[in-house]
């Protein structure tokens, strides 16, 4: 077949059942998914782990995120799962907090996941990701049973009168900003009656906003009844396409470290 579309599914639903009765053992990758810390800083804390011979443990970098892939060979699968279980488990140990999903899951999938697991709800306000987030989340079946509600405020008017940002804030600190992303996320959960509030403020580029601000200085805050928090993020790129999506993913993931820190709380 020649779309991929068509010959993915065809491999690995015959192909490789086939070819797997002529191997001379078996291979096995699981791939340890990070997001919060570069790819430099995470190789760094598993040093000795990517000089291992069976499984190996090599670091890539992906959009926004940075990955472990975890390879082991043995006389059968059952063999080469043993194998890298261990190893997987050690590098969740040292990584902590910045592993989110092993192997397919992506970000957006494990956010919906645990909104699922502790009955919460969530809603965004946008500016440069410009929704962004909600289609993510979207992407993903059954979020209509978590996700709220989203709001896309570009202009100065619109957080004002949708989020009730403050004008005396956007005068003093401008859009671009902590304290607005702080009130934009207040004002999303109050409009929408969510759990949780997320917002996303910043210069996606390729031109600044007429400020001295960067192109890929963004914030993203969150608000809930028992926290509010807000992260800088400086990409350093002149990519709109990359600033946004980068953005998106660390507001997912500061929903995630939320969500997962108040689940441990009340274990």
């Amino acid at each position: 077949p020649g779309p991929p579309y068509e010959m993915a599914p065809m491999f690995q639903e015959s192909v490789v059942d086939f070819l797997s009765e002529y191997a001379d053992g078996a291979i096995v990758s699981h791939t340890v998914r990070t997001m919060g810390i570069g790819e430099s800083a995470m190789a760094e804390i598993c040093a000795d782990l990517l000089e291992k011979e069976n499984p190996t443990v090599a670091p890539y970098a992906k959009k926004g995120e940075a990955l472990l892939r975890v390879t082991a060979k043995a006389h059968s699968k059952e063999d080469a799962e043993k194998l890298c279980r261990p190893v997987i488990e050690e590098i969740k140990k040292r990584l902590g907090g910045y592993v989110y999903g092993i192997d397919s899951q992506s970000i957006e999938e494990r956010v919906v996941e645990l909104l699922k697991e502790n009955k919460m709800t969530l809603a965004t306000a946008e500016s440069c990701t410009a929704g962004y987030i909600p289609k993510r989340i979207t992407d993903i079946a059954g979020a209509s049973n978590v996700f709220e509600f989203g709001a896309i405020t570009y202009s100065n008017d619109m957080k004002e009168k949708i989020l009730g940002v403050r004008k005396e804030t956007l005068i003093e600190y401008g859009a671009v900003s902590e304290y607005t992303a702080r009130e934009m996320a207040a004002g999303i959960r109050r409009v929408s009656g969510a759990d949780i509030g997320i917002s996303v403020t910043g210069i996606a580029g390729p031109g600044s906003d007429g400020t001295n601000k960067p192109v890929g200085l963004c914030f993203i805050a969150l608000d809930a009844a028992d926290m509010q928090v807000c992260e800088k993020i400086e990409t350093g790129k002149n990519d709109r396409e990359y600033n946004r999506w980068v953005t998106a993913s660390r507001a997912l993931n500061l929903a995630r470290k939320y969500i997962e820190e108040k689940a441990r709380k009340s274990e």
